[in-house]
């Protein structure tokens, strides 16, 4: 059997994580669209991961299509609908993630979904903020990851190789528990 694990999210961290990791496109999400598409456009042909339920239905909206989607079904920690991507992606993962935390089972799941080639949607039981940090440290670089920051407007993450080091000392400082 596989051990599983929660990685767990620490006061200092928490802290350091209230600012954003790339360039945060200020406004509501009718107001950042037209910038957002413009962005992407000139990035061309890249992995699109978006995390977040707001931010995965204004993709869809927008007619984009990512590689992979990160939702719970929650935005500001109140219930939301969930966005319609059933029809968009070819691989569905349900899995279990506490809030302040990271699971070995959510972590497993960003690995593989990024790993096989085909639009995957991560459906998360609890909470998908910390698994922005999976989905940055396990993208390929060059990759755009997109998440929101509340109340202010999207983040967009270009994956290099100094982010993607900075993100993995992160998560390798957080404490891990047994489960």
């Amino acid at each position: 059997m596989i051990d599983s694990f929660l990685r767990v999210l620490t006061e200092d961290l928490r802290l350091l994580l209230k600012k954003p990791v790339g360039i945060l496109i200020r406004g509501r999400v009718d107001e950042t669209t037209h910038e957002l598409i413009e962005l992407l456009k000139s990035k061309g042909k890249v992995k699109l991961i978006v995390v977040g339920d707001v931010i995965s239905k204004t993709i869809t909206v927008m007619g984009l299509k990512a590689d992979l989607y990160i939702t719970d079904s929650r935005s500001l920690r109140a219930p939301v609908e969930e966005p319609k991507l059933a029809n968009i992606a070819e691989r569905v993962y349900m899995v279990q993630n506490p809030p302040g935390h990271i699971s070995s089972e959510a972590e497993n799941a960003v690995k593989m979904a990024l790993a096989s080639g085909c639009t995957s949607w991560i459906k998360v039981e609890g909470e998908e903020d910390l698994l922005t940090l999976i989905a940055i440290a396990e993208a390929p670089l060059n990759s755009i990851v997109l998440y929101g920051q509340p109340n202010e407007g999207v983040v967009v993450v270009q994956v290099d190789e100094k982010v993607k080091l900075w993100i993995r000392s992160i998560i390798d400082s957080m404490p891990t528990i047994q489960t």
